[in-house]
Formats: structure tokens, sequence, C-alpha cells
């Protein structure tokens, strides 16, 4: 959060809603402060996941790797 000005690469956050590692609500916090910045950011938490998006739930795993790829088409292009 102390840094969050220095930020300006677009950024996605995926959080599972019940990560007993590193609450959600950080990944909120740093959300909110980088859109108050101007900051392109994109915060996406899962409920009832926890901290590794890869055992989350069959078809939290599929949404995260469809918007992944989304996002990364939308910043950098198109894969060529």
């Amino acid at each position: 959060m102390l840094y969050a000005d220095r930020i300006h690469t677009p950024l996605m956050l995926i959080c599972g809603g019940s990560d007993g590692v590193a609450p959600w609500s950080q990944s909120a916090e740093m959300f909110v402060a980088l859109r108050r910045l101007g900051r392109r950011c994109t915060l996406l938490v899962y409920p009832g996941e926890g901290h590794s998006p890869d055992r989350f739930s069959r078809d939290h795993r599929d949404d995260v790797i469809h918007r992944v790829l989304a996002w990364l088409q939308e910043h950098l292009g198109p894969a060529g």
C-alpha cells in the first residue's frame, strides 16, 4: 500500500474469499488505492476458495484461466 503510487503497470489481483494466508481484504485495499490513483486494476475474489488458484474448484479454475487470458489479450494484444 505504501508504494501504490509507483505502480503503473495494469494489475490483476486473484484471491480466494476464504484465504487464510493473505486475506482478500488486503487485495481489496490495494485495488481501491490503485483505482483512486487512476490506475488500471482488476480484482477477482472467488468465494469459498483458499490461497492457491491451482486448488480452486474446477469451475473457478476455468474462470481464472478464461479471465487471465482475456486480460493478457487486452493488455498485450492478441497472441501471434
